[in-house]
């Protein structure tokens, strides 16, 4: 951030910028890639029991999922009247905000909503995962928090997924994911300064009920592993302080690799309980990580791209149809898997994070 306003006056530095984006492309098939395939992993291993007592997250939204982007290939070239519906009803409820229409293809405006979708699970999803990050290491700190203070602590962050979603939606903008249109909503000014204020009141509440009443009832401050996730999380998503550059690149990166440190806490946990020789253990974890870097290139690279070249939908509608639908599935989906898979009460998490 500091160096940007040198980047285009020196050539040296400005290369240096352009090889980290590319740095941080070729670090998804080894990070982010395999923390998506990871929650794959530790939620339908845990068994038929466990799968049917989540059947919503676990069964009904991956089928539901499947099921909404088939229909968009299916009625690719049909026209569009989904975003026309909901602007009718917006109108009907006296809502003057108008959704865009995005395309004249059906298709692309099913994949379009879905987009839209997607980007507010992950908007959810990161900021759960700084939550859980906190609540984590206030437990090794033993730092304490109550009941009031640990709710206090979950809508500070989620003040700052507020303010970066309304902030983007101010205005009607558009912009490109492999050929679906994503499109701000034009809510106009005010959402945006509720939500900051909304944030500023939150921030006051954590500094006085969780930082001063923990210091003026036993002496102790937070940890800098409690804040780290938070400051970070507000210097990559705050708007004032964000970096288009690396937004799309190096902020998935890195939740990919705060997310991969709690995995592999787990998965060594319960590799070191089994009882089989060193050696073993050592063949099963590189296996276990290879599939992990394999089964991502394969889901989000190798398969979709090779439907998007059999089927001629790239060529025809110059849109990447099945490599956006990877993208879209997955992460959606990753948010209700993590739904369930990190919570407190889960065993796992007892026994292997939490011990």
């Amino acid at each position: 951030m500091l160096l940007t306003p040198v980047q285009q006056t020196a050539g040296g530095m400005n290369s240096y910028f352009d090889q980290l984006g590319a740095f941080f492309v070729i670090c998804f098939l080894f990070v982010n890639y395999p923390h998506f395939i990871a929650s794959y992993k530790l939620a339908y291993s845990k068994g038929v029991r466990f799968i049917g007592r989540n059947w919503f997250q676990l069964l009904f939204v991956p089928l539901l999922l499947t099921a909404m982007i088939a229909t968009a290939y299916v009625f690719f070239d049909s026209s569009p009247f989904i975003v026309k519906h909901i602007n009718e009803a917006l109108g009907f409820v006296g809502i003057n905000t108008q959704i865009v229409s995005p395309a004249q293809e059906h298709g692309v405006e099913m994949m379009a909503l879905l987009l839209d979708l997607m980007y507010i699970s992950v908007g959810w999803h990161y900021s759960k995962q700084v939550y859980g990050c906190m609540m984590v290491y206030a437990h090794y700190n033993s730092y304490k928090l109550t009941h009031i203070q640990r709710h206090i602590a979950k809508w500070s962050v989620l003040g700052i997924w507020f303010v970066n979603y309304f902030s983007y939606h101010t205005y009607a903008g558009s912009g490109d994911f492999y050929g679906i249109a994503m499109n701000g909503i034009g809510l106009g000014e005010v959402p945006k300064l509720i939500s900051w204020a909304g944030f500023g009141l939150i921030i006051a509440c954590a500094c006085y009920f969780i930082f001063w009443q923990n210091y003026r009832r036993y002496q102790q401050l937070p940890s800098v592993n409690f804040l780290v996730p938070f400051v970070a999380y507000s210097i990559w998503f705050l708007p004032p302080f964000n970096q288009p550059f690396f937004y799309m690149t190096a902020v998935p990166f890195f939740h990919s690799l705060q997310y991969l440190v709690f995995v592999y806490r787990i998965e060594k946990e319960k590799l070191i309980a089994t009882d089989v020789s060193a050696n073993r253990k050592n063949i099963i974890a590189t296996a276990l990580i290879m599939l992990l870097i394999i089964g991502g290139w394969l889901s989000f690279n190798l398969v979709p791209e090779l439907l998007d070249e059999v089927t001629g939908i790239s060529s025809i509608h110059n849109v990447a149809f099945f490599v956006a639908a990877a993208h879209i599935f997955i992460n959606i989906h990753h948010y209700f898997i993590d739904n369930v898979i990190w919570r407190f009460d889960n065993t796992d998490i007892k026994k292997y994070l939490l011990n």
